[in-house]
């Protein structure tokens, strides 16, 4: 896949995500308030991106949410410890590479 960029704004009804190896460099995931799974792996995402996205998450706190995997992003994107354990504590699995 080669997607650069995705809109999902006004989705809020979306549960289920599944963007993994694309070149995204970013996601606003800010309106899927309904989010429950998303896989946005093997992406280009920034670590500034990766932690947006944490935030995001964490503020719309869906405690249906179960399973999130932003790993092996192409250009190094990590996330901070402290957002991926808010998230951890809401969601069942969170699967993001750590920023030491």
């Amino acid at each position: 896949n080669q997607l650069t960029s995705l809109d999902v704004a006004g989705l809020s009804n979306l549960t289920y995500l599944t963007c993994h190896s694309n070149q995204l460099t970013s996601l606003d995931v800010a309106e899927l308030s309904n989010l429950t799974r998303l896989q946005c792996q093997s992406n280009q995402l920034t670590t500034s991106a990766i932690n947006t996205m944490l935030d995001q998450l964490i503020a719309i706190n869906n405690s249906l949410g179960y399973y999130l995997d932003a790993r092996t992003q192409t250009g190094g994107g990590c996330g901070d410890p402290a957002k991926i354990a808010a998230l951890d504590a809401i969601w069942k699995t969170v699967l993001v590479d750590a920023c030491n």
